[in-house]
C-alpha cells in the first residue's frame, strides 16, 4: 500500500510519523521534506519498515493546533 499526502493549502505542511510501535525502522520515510507548492505530493511506501501497530503522524508546523492522524498496521506488509 502507499500513503500520499497532497499539499491542498498555501501554507507550509510536512508528514512526520511522530511516534511508531517498536520495531518499526522508517528511516528517511519518518520526516518528509516540506510541502510548499499546491498539488506538491509526498509518498510513503508501507513495506516491511512497518511494524504492527499504531503511527502518531503529524505536521510538524502544525502539531499544537491540528489532531494527529494515526495509521493502524494490521497485516505485516509485504505478508
Amino acid at each position: 500500500d502507499t500513503l500520499r499526502f497532497v499539499q491542498r493549502a498555501n501554507a507550509m505542511h510536512n508528514v512526520h510519523f511522530k511516534t511508531h510501535p517498536n520495531g518499526a525502522k522508517l528511516g528517511a520515510a519518518a520526516t518528509s521534506p516540506y510541502l510548499t507548492a499546491l498539488g506538491q505530493a509526498y509518498n510513503v511506501v508501507v513495506d516491511a519498515r512497518f511494524t504492527l501497530g499504531n503511527y502518531e503522524i503529524v505536521c510538524d508546523p502544525h502539531q499544537a493546533i491540528v489532531i494527529p492522524g494515526i495509521l493502524t498496521v494490521l497485516t505485516q506488509p509485504g505478508s
